[in-house]
C-alpha cells in the first residue's frame, strides 16, 4: 500500500493536508509540484471482540477540486489488532 501511494516518480514530495477532524490523517503525495495522489487514514479504533462497530469517517475535498477524475481504493484490516489478514 506504501509502495502504491509513494508511486516511482523521481520528484514526488509528501505533504500533510489538513483535516477537520482529530480521527482523519489526510496527506497529498505530489509529483512535480502537482497532486498526485491523496491518502485519507481513519484513525478510530475498532475491536470486533468488544462488540463495536466499525466507526465511519466521512473526507470532505476542497471545492478547487471539483471537476477532477479520481478513483478511490479502500484498504482495510480485520480490527486495529489485527496480526494477520492484513
Amino acid at each position: 500500500m506504501v509502495t502504491e501511494a509513494i508511486g516511482t516518480h523521481e520528484r514526488t514530495k509528501i505533504v500533510e493536508l489538513a483535516t477537520n477532524s482529530s480521527m482523519i490523517g489526510s496527506y497529498g503525495i505530489y509529483e512535480d509540484e502537482r497532486l498526485a495522489r491523496v491518502i485519507a487514514i481513519n484513525y478510530d479504533k475498532f475491536y470486533p471482540d468488544q462488540n463495536s462497530t466499525r466507526l465511519a469517517q466521512t473526507v470532505v475535498f476542497p471545492d478547487s477540486w471539483k471537476g477532477r477524475t479520481v478513483s478511490v481504493k479502500r484498504f482495510t484490516t480485520p480490527a486495529t489488532n489485527a496480526t494477520a489478514g492484513l
